[in-house]
């Protein structure tokens, strides 16, 4: 969600819209174009993230933030308002200013974000006493508690100009608890990439790579059983993880910290980009980042992946726990050269799917509808 916002400001920007982001984050990092606002939150103090760096916004408005936010709202006169977390929630409903959502993962019904349950399976859908019971294997039943009340109350007061989500797998998952359409406008990849010192840090043979979360969820576990019990030959493993230093240290794996920026250049690199996740992805970030960069994907055939992955056009996709088939699809990409030379054509044809000028002209078309919209309505007194 962070990159997605980054990257949004800055192609807005670029096109010739004046933007301003609200967040959290105390020091955020300068983006030349953009104008950056601190809001403060007193719910993020008292629900803190896992991550200290990284406060949140919990699902029901939190009044200091209203407070910092119609300030802002105030002093800049935006025509429309972006809202990407509950943060949006704390404006006041009856603002004049349109406020479009776009929904990143499952947050508006999972207190979790994932539907992923604590016990290794997909949630089919919210449960306040599963989801109490849910929650409360991962963190304390008093914040449980809150977060679960939390989100049924946040969900059913949220009544967006436009909501908007990042594939059909969330457009279908999430429809039957609103009221109101669900636009799929996917996310995109920066067209910009920064490859400076990536080369430095990659094997210098041939590579599968994986990025993202080294949480269960994702499926690394998998991988590095593959490599430790049954490595294939000449392929190292490249893991940029999030948390890469808490995972153990196996021959041919290598584990590295990359920042968004470097990502597309080391995915130009990769052989082969493989996502075996176990959730129901909602987008699949790395899947379109390794797509973009003309790299075959093998993923799993679960949520929003197939969406992105087409198998024998731009990848492979395999049962998400399937170890013998992720075996069988990694050694065909790797050994067929010409199997690869055709996933990585179809990768490359694929890759306007998610280039900005495909993307950003729908979400202006999006902010254009509800101007348009709130123009017709009959004035208030």
């Amino acid at each position: 969600m962070e990159v997605y916002v980054a990257n949004l400001a800055a192609e807005l920007s670029a096109r010739g819209h004046e933007v301003h982001i609200a967040t959290l984050t105390d020091d955020p990092e300068p983006q030349a174009g953009v104008r950056l606002h601190t809001v403060r939150s007193w719910s993020s103090k008292l629900i803190s993230h896992a991550d200290p760096d990284r406060p949140f916004a919990v699902p029901v408005p939190d009044f200091r933030s209203r407070a910092d936010l119609e300030r802002i709202v105030r002093s800049t006169q935006p025509d429309v308002v972006h809202a990407h977390t509950w943060l949006g929630w704390s404006l006041r409903s009856r603002t004049d200013t349109p406020v479009v959502m776009t929904v990143h993962d499952f947050a508006p019904i999972c207190q979790l974000r994932t539907l992923w349950r604590p016990e290794g399976r997909t949630c089919a859908g919210p449960s306040y006493l599963d989801c109490l019971r849910c929650g409360a294997a991962s963190m304390s039943p008093l914040r449980s508690l809150g977060l679960a009340s939390a989100t049924v109350a946040g969900r059913h007061r949220m009544r967006p100009s436009a909501l908007m989500v990042l594939s059909r797998c969330m457009q279908t998952t999430l429809e039957p608890y609103f009221d109101m359409p669900i636009e799929v406008i996917p996310g995109f990849v920066s067209p910009q990439p920064d490859g400076s010192g990536v080369a430095a840090q990659l094997p210098p043979g041939r590579f599968a790579m994986f990025a993202g979360d080294p949480g269960r969820h994702k499926g690394l576990d998998l991988l590095l059983d593959i490599w430790r019990n049954d490595p294939p030959a000449g392929l190292d493993l490249v893991v940029a993880s999030t948390r890469a230093s808490e995972l153990p240290v196996t021959p041919g794996v290598h584990l590295l910290r990359l920042t968004p920026q470097q990502m597309p250049s080391a995915w130009s690199r990769a052989t082969v980009a493989l996502v075996p996740s176990r959730w129901k992805e909602a987008f699949g970030l790395s899947a379109i980042e390794a797509l973009s960069a003309g790299t075959p994907v093998i993923a799993s055939d679960c949520g929003a992946l197939p969406e992105s992955v087409e198998s024998g056009r731009n990848g492979l996709v395999v049962a998400p726990q399937d170890k013998l088939g992720w075996i069988r699809a990694i050694a065909s990409v790797v050994e067929d050269g010409g199997l690869h030379r055709r996933l990585a054509d179809g990768a490359r044809a694929s890759a306007a799917r998610w280039a900005p000028t495909t993307v950003v002209p729908q979400i202006e078309a999006v902010y254009q509808r509800v101007l348009q919209r709130r123009r017709a309505q009959p004035a208030t007194v």
